[in-house]
């Protein structure tokens, strides 16, 4: 019995140290529905882990695309738009009905297949926050930041140094305060305020039709210091090429994409 084996380990936890939160990760299968290993939570409606000490409950779910395994719900008519209620059903409820905080502590892909890049556009929707929750949201970790896991991948590259610009893009809307996608600069030496020169850049699937997608990247100037152009580069994962673009230049080489601003568009301004 999972539940109770948590509520010993929890609760054990909690009397050396009650300020701790305690993870409780879901199993495969409850009531004979199976879903991803670590991804069904949906025990928990009926049998929640009890701990000594309240609101330190938070419950973890993974859920995966179709390089980790095929699932039913990928071939079904509907998909991608059928994702949120399969997540409402396995983990997202609990959140929802404000039971406690849902962790997705896994959740990856090696995006080449176009069935997963909807996966995980889909999925990051669903993890943004809305005003429906107020500040409130789901969090998460990405399998994973090392490139070596065989059915994923990573964010980084196979030479451990370079980020897959293409990943990391699809996670910039669900990201946490601080964390964004592009660098900053140095100092601007034409800036008398000595404010510092950035851009993040933000990578999203707007359609797709099997034998081909529009992509749209949004570049924001994140610095304290207006910019005078721009240039985002980006890596595929497979083997897509651009055959247009609009408002901006581009070279692609292999699978790496470079866009500069366009004429009309190369003041990148701040706003207050």
């Amino acid at each position: 019995d999972w539940r109770l084996a948590a509520e010993r380990a929890g609760n054990a936890v909690l009397s050396v140290n009650p300020e701790l939160l305690i993870f409780v990760e879901g199993v495969q299968t409850f009531n004979g529905v199976s879903g991803w290993w670590g991804g069904n939570l949906m025990g928990v409606a009926e049998y929640p882990v009890r701990l000594d000490v309240p609101n330190r409950i938070v419950y973890s779910a993974h859920d995966y695309a179709t390089s980790v395994a095929q699932q039913s719900w990928f071939s079904d008519p509907s998909f991608p738009d059928n994702m949120p209620g399969i997540w409402d059903r396995y983990w997202g409820y609990i959140f929802k009905q404000n039971i406690a905080p849902v962790w997705v502590g896994e959740f990856g892909t090696t995006l080449q297949s176009t069935v997963d890049q909807k996966w995980l556009a889909a999925l990051v929707s669903y993890l943004r926050p809305t005003s429906t929750y107020g500040n409130d949201s789901f969090h998460w970790t990405f399998w994973s930041w090392n490139p070596n896991s065989g059915d994923t991948g990573g964010i980084l590259k196979d030479d451990w140094q370079s980020v897959d610009t293409v990943k990391d893009g699809y996670l910039t809307s669900v990201k946490a305060p601080g964390f964004p996608a592009g660098g900053g600069g140095p100092s601007d030496p034409t800036d008398p305020g000595g404010g510092t020169a950035a851009c993040t850049a933000a990578y999203t699937v707007s359609s797709d039709w099997g034998s081909g997608f529009n992509a749209e990247v949004k570049v924001t100037n994140s610095g304290t210091t207006p910019l005078t152009s721009w240039k985002v580069t980006w890596s595929w994962p497979g083997a897509q090429k651009v055959t247009s673009m609009w408002n901006a230049t581009y070279t692609q080489s292999g699978a790496s994409v470079t866009a500069a601003n366009a004429a009309h568009n190369r003041a990148c301004l701040l706003y207050t």
